[in-house]
This record gives C-alpha cells, sequence and structure tokens, in this order.
C-alpha cells in the first residue's frame, strides 16, 4: 500500500516538472500577442483588488496576484529553461501590479523578482491558455467551466444525498461570495478541486484515499496559499453526508475521515517540500531556506496582534445576518421534528466546522493579513453547521406532514 501512494507521488512530481518544461517550451510570439491584447484592452481594469458585483470585501478579487501570474508567463523562457520552471520570475513594482505589468511588456519596468517557493501550477497552465486567448476570454472560460462544473455537482448530491444537502451546499456557497472565486484565476483551482473533490466522495467506486492523497498534492501545485484546506474540508462533508445513515460507530467514521484528511496533508506537505528541495538542488539559490523562513514568518505573531485576533479578523467578514437567519429556521426544523439517528453525523460535522479556526490560530500571520480572501476558508464552517441541522431533521416526516396539509 505504501509502495502505490510512492510511486503515485514520483508520477506526479514528474507531471508537474514535465508540465512546466512543456509551457515554458511554447513559442512565445502567440503568448506575447495575448498578454499585449490582455494589457491594450484593460483586462485587468487597471486595479489590483477590484469587488465582483457587490461593494465588500468579502466581493474582492484578486487581480493583483493574476497580474503576477500573467508577468510570469511572459518571463517564462525556453533560453532559461530550467530557471523558469524552478523560479518562475515577476515584474518588480512600485505601484499596482496591474500597471507594473502594462510596464513590463514596454520593456520600461524596474526589473523582475525570482520566486521559486511555490510551484506555480498556474502560471503554467495560464500559458498554455495563453497561447489560444486572452485574459478576458480565459476567465470567461473559467467561469463557464465552474459555473457547469458547480450545477451538476449540486445534481449529483441532489441524486446521491437528498435536495436539503444539495440546497445547504448552494447556500454555503452563496453566503461565502463563492462566485467570487469564479472571477480570479488564483482562486480558481481551489473551487475546482473542492468540486471534483465532492463528485469523488459520491462515487461509491472510487478510491478515496488515493483522491484524497492526489488532491492534497494537486492543491499545493496549482494554489498559493488562499484557502487549500477547502479541497479537503468540502469533500468531507460531502463523504460524512453519503455515510449518514450506516451503522457505524462514531470512533470509526472519525478515523476513517482522519485518515483520508492526514493523507491530504501528508501529499500537501510532500509537495511543497519536494519543491524546495528541488530547486534548493539545481538552482544558485536556498529556496529551501527561503522557504522556512516564509513559514515561520506566515505561521508567527504580529508584533501588535495575537492568533486570536487573526480569528476574530476572519470572523468578521461572514455575512452574519443571513448565516444566522438560516440557522434558525433550520434550528426550528429540527425542534419541530427531530431526528435522534443523525447525532453521530452531526458531531463530526460539528468538528469539522471548528477546522478553518484552528487553520487560523495556526497560520496567523497570513490569515491576519489576507483575511478578504482567507474568511472563504469558513465555508467549510457553514456547510458543516447547515449539514449537521439537515442531518438532525427527520425530513421524511416533514413531507409527509407538508404533503398532508
Amino acid at each position: 500500500m505504501t509502495l502505490r501512494y510512492i510511486k503515485i507521488f514520483i508520477y506526479l512530481i514528474a507531471a508537474y516538472l514535465l508540465f512546466g518544461v512543456v509551457a515554458c517550451l511554447l513559442p512565445e510570439k502567440a503568448v506575447h500577442h495575448h498578454i499585449e491584447q490582455t494589457v491594450k484592452r484593460g483586462e485587468l481594469m487597471w486595479s489590483d483588488y477590484p469587488r465582483a458585483i457587490i461593494n465588500g470585501d468579502q466581493a474582492q478579487m484578486d487581480n493583483y496576484t493574476d497580474a503576477l501570474i500573467i508577468s510570469q508567463v511572459w518571463n517564462c523562457s525556453k533560453d532559461s529553461l530550467w530557471e523558469s520552471v524552478m523560479q518562475p520570475s515577476r515584474a518588480r513594482y512600485a505601484m499596482v501590479m496591474t500597471e507594473a505589468l502594462a510596464m513590463q511588456i514596454e520593456g520600461k519596468n524596474f526589473g523582475n523578482i525570482k520566486y521559486g517557493r511555490y510551484w506555480h501550477g498556474s502560471t503554467f497552465l495560464m500559458r498554455f491558455l495563453l497561447y489560444f486567448w486572452s485574459y478576458n476570454n480565459i476567465r470567461l472560460l473559467f467561469y463557464i467551466l465552474s459555473s457547469t462544473l458547480l450545477l451538476f455537482t449540486l445534481w449529483r448530491i441532489k441524486e446521491r444525498i437528498s435536495i436539503w444537502a444539495s440546497v445547504i451546499t448552494l447556500l454555503a456557497f452563496t453566503l461565502m461570495y463563492g462566485y467570487v472565486m469564479q472571477f480570479s484565476i488564483q482562486f480558481m483551482p481551489v473551487l475546482i478541486l473542492s468540486l471534483a473533490g465532492i463528485l469523488i466522495m459520491l462515487d461509491e467506486g472510487k478510491d478515496k484515499l488515493m483522491a484524497c492523497f492526489v488532491i492534497g498534492s494537486l492543491t499545493a501545485y496549482f494554489d498559493l496559499l488562499t484557502t487549500p484546506l477547502l479541497t479537503i474540508g468540502i469533500p468531507l462533508i460531502a463523504w460524512v453526508l453519503v455515510h449518514r445513515n450506516d451503522n457505524q460507530t462514531l470512533g470509526k467514521s472519525i478515523l476513517e475521515m482522519l485518515k483520508m484528511a492526514t493523507l491530504w496533508g501528508v501529499a500537501f506537505a510532500l509537495t511543497w517540500g519536494f519543491k524546495w528541495l528541488i530547486a534548493t538542488l539545481t538552482t544558485d539559490a536556498n529556496i529551501l531556506s527561503d522557504a522556512m523562513e516564509n513559514v515561520a514568518y506566515r505561521s508567527g505573531e504580529l508584533e501588535d496582534f495575537t492568533r486570536f485576533d487573526a480569528i476574530s479578523q476572519n470572523l468578521v467578514l461572514l455575512n452574519s445576518k443571513f448565516i444566522a437567519i438560516t440557522t434558525i429556521v433550520m434550528g426550528l426544523l429540527m425542534i419541530f421534528r427531530f431526528r435522534r439517528e443523525g447525532w453521530r453525523p452531526a458531531v463530526i460535522l460539528i468538528m469539522l466546522a471548528l477546522v478553518p479556526y484552528v487553520w487560523y490560530f495556526i497560520v496567523a500571520n497570513h490569515s491576519y493579513i489576507h483575511p478578504w480572501f482567507t474568511y472563504r476558508l469558513q465555508m467549510i464552517t457553514v456547510m458543516s453547521l447547515f449539514a449537521a441541522f439537515g442531518c438532525l431533521i427527520d425530513w421524511n416526516r416533514l413531507k409527509r406532514i407538508t404533503t398532508k396539509e
């Protein structure tokens, strides 16, 4: 069993390296043409952090990182192939990143900064896509694909679990402004992997343990430390709901869930670690030392703020009014038609609801500085709480009474 995981992990690392190499070997002319179109048309709106649809921090997009990704795509070159794969470089900026990108393509930027800690899977994916389209077309493509995947996932949840499970999934996605993730290349991988994880948990024939392992590795490859735990937390909620009526002990259910979470975490950590090791051994930069310094920085406390302040910074961005209304309605339904057998899955779901706050406590610095996107990790909390209520409501009795009336 262990050898199988090692073999899959080696294949994944090899695939990541090959993917980056092939992306950097693509002819530059078409890629640069579409980047120039992106900038000249103002497709990044000349703003690093515009709002999507509503004016609030919760709806803040990340054009800064999208511009950074495109800047790295511009700099990828077959003439410095391995350096481009291991240490993609972006334009140095003295103003907003979107303007730094514009200056870069005009040859007026202030130089480049190497960025070797991450795998930058999104950069290499964007290089493939920018070979065919400009940024707006790519964003539209991602929006269509992610919307289709979301609708398909909701339908599969309805078929495999129940209509109420599909509704609470959509509610959690909406109340946590999940649609913003569809508008930013930076956030997209986590959304896609989370939805794919749900679909895997709904499929009886899939190897759940291996799936969690692979998803953990893919999260480390594509994500730039936005809300990585969504790719395991959201699928685990679906797993609990699928098995809510199984006749197994609470301890056995928790153990099975911990196995999946552990494999995700092992793959996530190892994938990061191998990037640092490979880059340090094959380039002239000590990426491993740089990464460890940043781990210490991201997980440390700020001078004037504590770990609990990091938690509160994210809590205040919750859509508390509508979450409270939904909770009250489901609480009343639970009192009216209580389902005693649902206590086991409810306990597990409440445990899952606490996971984001453990993350905020550990990664305090990062969570305090970037709450406008790290707050969305609480989608796990909201969905877990709604699902816990759902397990404690006797929907069949409620349906029979409603039908009679």
